[in-house]
C-alpha cells in the first residue's frame, strides 16, 4: 500500500513540475 501511495505521489509531482 505504501509503495503504491508513493509511486501516485511522485506521479503527481511530475505532472505539476511539467
Amino acid at each position: 500500500m505504501i509503495s503504491i501511495l508513493m509511486l501516485v505521489t511522485l506521479l503527481i509531482v511530475t505532472l505539476i513540475r511539467n
